[in-house]
């Protein structure tokens, strides 16, 4: 749990006075609260009072509150630090308000070489493969049902309202259907399985069907093609796979599903990689995969280093 999660005023404090590292301060102000703080705290500094007509208002209260016996005490005008003092107070208000009552979500997540399935509310599966997240939002989950995905998830969706899964590169949208979701190295590979997927962005908007897959890098579509399908992706059953792949994405999914340690030389361009490893056996995976690429390598097992030396 974050430091403003769990003392909220002590960790205001600290921030308003200058008190915390730089590490804290980026990491509470680049976060969804801090954001919304730092909006609060921008309305404040164009926040103005409305000027007071002492008399006026005056007049207005006497006849109410006054008898021709009484003498009404005197009226001060409120000084700025007063005004900013109640300022101050408003956003306090306000911030707390926010931290209490904002959204409450649930968020699961995997780490190397660990998958998981995950029934969302209303029996909505979700796979999840290796170092993936995914974070919703159960108690609205009636009003909408939105899920955000990092990593790699299967999805076998129930028939209900429209059901969307938003990553940094699209946003897939369904009814009911089955389909796989890719978002690793800035690219998003989606494919559909059953019924009908729509993804889409500002740039983009592709229709699938069971068999299509698209490809979708930094808000283009890059490639779109169709594939003979299994029931379900092979990663479930311990089995990665790659169509058209490049050196990099083979080496992070090794490193997700054994959390090995690679190095290679940048300039080592290498795509279109087509082939599979099992997930059983690290040494084997490694060997599969730099065989089939024509890729000379020395791998530590024991320190899980992997190291590329070139082509053969």
């Amino acid at each position: 749990m974050n430091h403003w999660e769990e003392e909220n005023s002590v960790f205001l404090a600290k921030w308003a006075n200058n008190e915390l590292t730089d590490q804290e301060r980026s990491e509470f102000e680049n976060s969804e609260e801090g954001k919304t703080f730092l909006k609060l705290i921008k309305a404040t500094d164009n926040l103005q009072l409305s000027p007071l007509n002492v008399d006026q208002a005056f007049e207005e209260f006497k006849p109410r509150h006054f008898t021709k016996h009484q003498k009404p005490t005197k009226v001060f005008r409120l000084s700025p630090v007063v005004r900013m003092a109640i300022a101050a107070s408003v956003l306090a208000i306000f911030t707390i308000t926010y931290l209490i009552t904002r959204p409450d979500y649930t968020v699961v997540t995997t780490g190397f070489g660990e998958s998981q399935a995950v029934t969302l509310p209303g029996g909505s599966v979700i796979t999840l493969n290796a170092n993936s997240s995914i974070k919703y939002e159960a108690d609205e989950w009636e009003e909408g049902r939105n899920v955000e995905l990092e990593g790699e998830a299967f999805f076998d969706v129930v028939k209900g309202n429209d059901f969307v899964v938003h990553t940094d590169e699209g946003n897939i949208k369904v009814l009911g259907t089955s389909f796989n979701i890719r978002t690793r190295d800035d690219d998003l590979d989606v494919v559909c399985y059953t019924g009908k997927v729509n993804v889409s962005d500002n740039n983009y908007s592709v229709d699938l069907t069971p068999g299509n897959l698209v490809r979708v890098h930094d808000g283009k579509v890059l490639r779109e093609w169709t594939k003979t399908l299994t029931q379900q992706p092979l990663w479930i059953s311990g089995t990665i796979e790659f169509d058209n792949a490049s050196l990099t994405t083979v080496l992070e999914e090794l490193k997700n599903q054994f959390n090995i340690n690679y190095e290679y030389d940048q300039n080592l361009a290498i795509d279109g990689f087509v082939g599979a490893f099992s997930i059983t056996n690290m040494e084997n995976a490694v060997q599969t995969v730099m065989t089939a690429m024509d890729i000379r390598y020395t791998f530590d097992a024991g320190q899980k280093r992997l190291v590329i030396l070139g082509m053969n």
